[in-house]
């Protein structure tokens, strides 16, 4: 079996870190990626906003306080609205789950090694969380009809600390394919007034970074499912397919994509 491939692309711009989510789980949906697995680890040169393939750009963002430099892209996964600065740091998970596991998990399974490999890389770099136990929860509202930002409601599978939610994950499947995005807010949760987002500063005296994520976050997911991640680049004819859908994507952000 291939390798994991680990991709690391600090400070990209928002049409950039969603583009190439979306061309690794494309390119995994036509099994052209040469590998089971891809993690994308990336950070936020300027801000932007994000919505969940289901929400209502209308009811997710109130245009009259949204800042007219911020863009607005709809995500390929689900969940609600987020407002990634650059202080952020996020991951993608981009799974061929037929090619990656010898007996087929339920997507319970799945979430719950993904939960346990970010609590792992967090407790790496001495930062106490917890995943959320879905059965203390209350139900949630409909995403789609939803206004409430991602980091105001944890949901199940998710990771809080005694404070406030420090980790939000939205995922699509496609057959086989999983695609799981996180968002990690180690550095405090900035308020976004467009979607709700309240300022939730989680106080820490040091700032956490991409590059203090690599190593941790290579192990964990290693180990969580059995895959050698290796760190990767992309091949020309790669970086030609991504710069075409980063500028299809800016063109229309708001559209709903899949494998396409």
């Amino acid at each position: 079996m291939e390798p994991g491939r680990f991709f690391v692309t600090p400070a990209g711009h928002p049409y950039y870190n969603m583009a190439f989510d979306e061309w690794a789980f494309s390119r995994m949906g036509r099994n052209a990626i040469d590998s089971p697995a891809v993690i994308h680890l990336y950070s936020w040169r300027s801000p932007g906003i994000t919505i969940g393939y289901n929400q209502r750009y209308e009811r997710a963002v109130d245009r009259s306080r949204l800042d007219p430099g911020v863009p607005v892209i709809r995500r390929i996964t689900g969940g609600r609205a987020i407002y990634h600065d650059d202080l952020e740091i996020t991951f993608s998970l981009i799974l061929d789950m037929a090619a990656l596991f010898a007996a087929k998990p339920s997507l319970a399974e799945v979430n719950e090694l993904i939960s346990e490999a970010v609590l792992d890389t967090l407790k790496s770099l001495s930062i106490e969380a917890s995943i959320v136990d879905g059965n203390a929860l209350p139900a949630p509202a409909p995403v789609a009809d939803g206004t409430k930002a991602c980091f105001m409601s944890p949901t199940r599978y998710e990771i809080v600390t005694s404070r406030s939610k420090l980790v939000g994950g939205a995922q699509r499947r496609i057959d086989s394919c999983l695609i799981h995005q996180g968002s990690l807010k180690v550095n405090g949760v900035t308020a976004c007034s467009a979607i709700g987002q309240e300022d939730g500063s989680q106080g820490r005296e040091r700032v956490l970074g991409v590059n203090d994520f690599i190593r941790p976050m290579i192990a964990s997911f290693s180990a969580k499912l059995a895959l050698d991640f290796h760190r990767s680049r992309l091949h020309p004819a790669e970086a030609w397919q991504l710069d075409l859908r980063r500028r299809k994507l800016e063109k229309k952000p708001l559209e709903k994509r899949g494998f396409d």
